[in-house]
């Protein structure tokens, strides 16, 4: 069905707009909107097929509530439009440009810190322990350990476990190579709630410098002598001393 036809002075003089299918297409560019034949028409483009043509897209627009038209022309999009896209093209420059710079000042931080990344840590940390390295996080120097240990069954020999662990840890985080100046490690132990659920229950945490840790004969120390040498942050109280 024949819709409007341009009129001399338009830039798609003599094209016509039809409509087929539920859908309206513009002669030589593919379909358009209602928006698009009223905004064409606002602008004193279109001769209209009818005047009943002219109302009944009118009356679409209003009961479809569609978007703002796109209108097209010869050259490609309506300028409005392309302006848009220009400056949507510029934001995405500018995020570009501060990702950069923001990537570059991060890459810098960390060229500059000499330790180990968290992820060589923790995979250091799995190869040597003999319980579940639960988190590591290294940064600035720092080292922060979460261990969970499912060995002991007994409070009374929670302690011995933990320090064992802290033990076997702070060996690897202070290894000559990690670039580590402070750690903590945290120890935790499965047991059974009230309700005989299965917990982690955190037992014991102790923090240790590097400054000691290179005191320390790792080979003929024992995790008790060790432990004179790490502060312990906090014990459960039921642990055996």
């Amino acid at each position: 069905m024949l819709v409007a036809t341009f009129g001399p002075s338009a830039e798609w003089a003599g094209k016509t707009i039809s409509h087929e299918n539920g859908r309206f297409t513009l002669e030589d560019f593919g379909p358009i909107t209602p928006q698009a034949v009223l905004e064409y028409d606002r602008q004193g483009q279109l001769l209209w097929a009818s005047d009943g043509t002219r109302a009944w897209v009118h009356g679409l627009t209003v009961t479809t509530r569609a978007p703002t038209a796109v209108v097209a022309t010869k050259k490609g999009l309506s300028k409005g439009v392309r302006i848009v896209l220009a400056i949507g093209i510029v934001l995405v420059v500018a995020v570009v440009i501060a990702a950069s710079v923001l990537n570059a000042d991060h890459t810098t931080s960390t060229s500059s810190d000499d330790s180990v990344s968290s992820s060589e840590m923790h995979q250091r940390l799995a190869r040597e322990m003999r319980t579940v390295v639960d988190a590591c996080r290294v940064s600035d120097g720092h080292a922060d350990v979460r261990l969970k240990d499912s060995g002991p069954s007994e409070p009374r020999d929670y302690l011995a476990a933990a320090q064992q662990d802290c033990f076997d840890a702070f060996r690897v985080v202070f290894a000559p190579d990690s670039g580590v100046t402070t750690a903590t490690v945290e120890v935790m132990v499965e047991r059974s709630d009230q309700f005989g659920y299965a917990v982690w229950d955190p037992v014991y945490k102790a923090s240790m410098s590097g400054e000691d840790a290179a005191k320390v004969d790792w080979e003929a120390a024992s995790p008790q002598e060790l432990a004179t040498l790490w502060t312990v942050d906090y014990r459960k109280e039921y642990m055996a001393p």
